[in-house]
């Protein structure tokens, strides 16, 4: 893992001594944490890198939309507790043959076309790490997020 970046020391137009303060607030909830806890959300959860070389979805997209499909299928806001129990039992069901079928060796679902383009983007900027500076790194990884 690369070293934690830290705050530039003056930015143009900035306070500089609030950038330091955010870079600090950063670091330590999302980078390293503190000798007393380790950070609040590690770089092994939400890191670019990590993501894309587990090969896991970059977003919450797929849990958006189950909790869309559940919600048109009880078409209610507030259900009862039986109907949503048996609604979710349902589901299971369905999600558990799903489960199967890949265990069984069928492929995934296919990302679209315009998804898996920008995942090779972030994998091949991902191995050209190292020959780019720090700056130029995240500025191309914030074009293609």
């Amino acid at each position: 893992m690369r070293r934690p970046l830290c705050a530039p020391a003056e930015t143009p137009g900035s306070d500089s001594e609030e950038l330091k303060e955010l870079g600090h607030w950063f670091e330590e909830n999302y980078v390293c944490g503190t000798c007393s806890r380790p950070a609040k959300y590690s770089p092994e959860f939400w890191s670019s890198e990590i993501v894309s070389a587990m090969n896991v979805p970059r977003t919450q997209n797929s849990a958006e939309a189950w909790h869309h499909h559940i919600n048109q299928i009880i078409d209610k806001k507030k259900p009862g507790f039986y109907l949503l129990i048996k609604e979710l039992i349902k589901e299971t069901i369905i999600n558990e043959s799903e489960i199967d079928k890949m265990i069984c060796g069928s492929p995934p679902e296919k990302k679209r076309k315009k998804y898996a383009i920008k995942d090779d983007k972030i994998k091949k900027l991902i191995e050209l790490r190292n020959d780019l500076s720090e700056v130029k790194y995240l500025k191309e990884m914030a074009k293609l997020m």
